[in-house]
């Protein structure tokens, strides 16, 4: 049975509350996928492995070096150049075997502070993909999709082509956003939708065998 073309308009309306709403929901998108990217390099076997070996090493090394430098100036005062400063390196020794010896709780810090710059990053892509949509609001939006190509029109008195894309990829929805992904591991979207009903959106991408999730 030869399979009958599919094709749907879908119109909304943007307003500015609309498109508030789709920039908090794509950050919490956008960062859900960034956390979970953080979680998997952080999982990783060797990045396990590393971590504290690295501690116990840098540990070690720090030792090594306040002994060294000790035994230089207490011992052979006259072992090392002069304008080698031994007296600084026992200093950068003995602060490098703190941070090495706290590194546990370092490692917690250097992940707060990647969450935080993703956090930041989010926000900064979440308002990316509503730029265009916040400088032409309010305005009537069509979706004319034919297959998997689906074409955007914004419009008022007048109708303008916005873009027209492929349907592909896997995508996270909320009430008033959907994005697109090349797959469920990836950070970056590569497409938009504003709406203001999504089940419209879940025919389309039922009928392309898209697989969708929502944020909730």
């Amino acid at each position: 049975m030869e399979r009958m073309g599919f094709n749907l308009k879908i119109k909304c309306y943007i307003d500015s509350g609309l498109v508030e709403r789709a920039e908090q929901e794509a950050f919490q998108i956008l960062l859900g996928q960034r956390l979970s990217f953080n979680d998997r390099w952080y999982a990783r076997p060797i990045v396990k492995r590393l971590v504290p070996i690295l501690g116990n090493l840098g540990l070690l090394l720090s030792i090594l070096g306040i002994i060294v430098s000790l035994y230089t100036v207490v011992v052979r005062p006259g072992w090392c150049p002069a304008a080698l400063q031994v007296e600084s390196l026992i200093v950068f020794f003995i602060f490098a075997g703190f941070l090495f010896y706290y590194f546990p709780s370092v490692d917690r810090a250097i992940k707060n502070w990647v969450k935080n710059l993703s956090i930041k990053g989010c926000k900064k892509l979440a308002k990316k993909c509503v730029k265009a949509a916040r400088k032409a609001a309010p305005f009537q939006a069509e979706y004319d999709i034919k297959d998997d190509l689906i074409t955007y029109y914004r419009g008022n008195d007048v109708w303008v082509l916005a873009w027209s894309r492929r349907l592909k990829g896997v995508a996270v929805h909320g009430e008033s956003t959907t994005l697109f992904f090349r797959k469920w591991r990836s950070i970056q979207p590569i497409m938009v939708v504003l709406h203001e009903d999504f089940s419209s959106i879940a025919e389309v991408l039922n009928d392309q065998g898209i697989e969708f999730k929502s944020i909730k």
